[in-house]
């Protein structure tokens, strides 16, 4: 239920931005409206939530009572879990508000390139300590965005970009929602999680910064 109404709003808003606006009912209208707000990311996850009780109430065909330790249960899972990313989220915002980007930029004004590894490098520090692959990429684009056009680079910036997305997928560990997602619609335990997920995507990550490396060289793309 959550992803249909996301891609609904997101489908709706994509294909009506730019274009003039046509006459239409008062039923579509008000529709189109209240589909964008069930669409909304947090309408649409506890629109999901809720669904959720419910239809686990018709199913077990319990009392009120009777539920309250299904919904413990999903709570102590899920409440650890929040908390962590969260806390992860916030320490990536705290490093884009440092203005670490501008010192970065100043102590490699002389060293080129050397970008693409320092790029990856950032990425895979942000990553494993705050979780978010998401957030690692936009704190070390933002971190990093004053080096791309600092003096005259020796190949194309795209290479910056793709060696941050390279190192966004170093390490996840508990604090990545993702790892948490993998995990339990996998089935696995927390152990067997960090002994294939991790060394695969940092196999995944390693591998492109090599790939990049060998191309901006032999393809500088200038």
């Amino acid at each position: 239920m959550p992803l249909v109404l996301i891609c609904t709003n997101t489908a709706l808003t994509s294909f009506s931005a730019g274009r003039t606006p046509v006459n239409e009912s008062f039923f579509s209208g008000r529709l189109i409206v209240l589909l964008k707000f069930l669409g909304d990311k947090y309408i649409a996850l506890a629109a999901g939530g809720l669904a959720a009780l419910i239809l686990l109430a018709r199913q077990k065909k319990t009392s009120r009572e009777g539920m309250t330790t299904f919904v413990q249960t999903a709570l102590m899972s899920g409440g650890a879990i929040i908390l962590i990313t969260a806390a992860g989220g916030t320490f990536g915002g705290m490093l884009q508000q440092s203005g670490i980007s501008a010192r970065i930029a100043g102590l490699t004004k002389d060293y080129q390139m050397a970008l693409i590894p320092l790029a990856f490098i950032v990425a895979a520090v942000v990553r494993t300590a705050q979780g978010s692959a998401t957030v690692a990429v936009i704190t070390s684009a933002g971190m990093l965005s004053g080096m791309a056009t600092h003096g005259h680079l020796a190949y194309h910036p795209l290479y910056l970009g793709l060696a941050i997305g390279c190192g966004s997928k170093l390490v996840p560990w508990m604090n990545d929602a993702g790892f948490w997602v993998v995990c339990k619609i996998s089935n696995l335990t927390e152990r067997e999680a960090l002994k294939t997920i991790a060394p695969m995507q940092t196999i995944m990550g390693v591998a492109g910064l090599i790939v990049l490396l060998i191309a901006a060289r032999l393809l500088p793309l200038i």
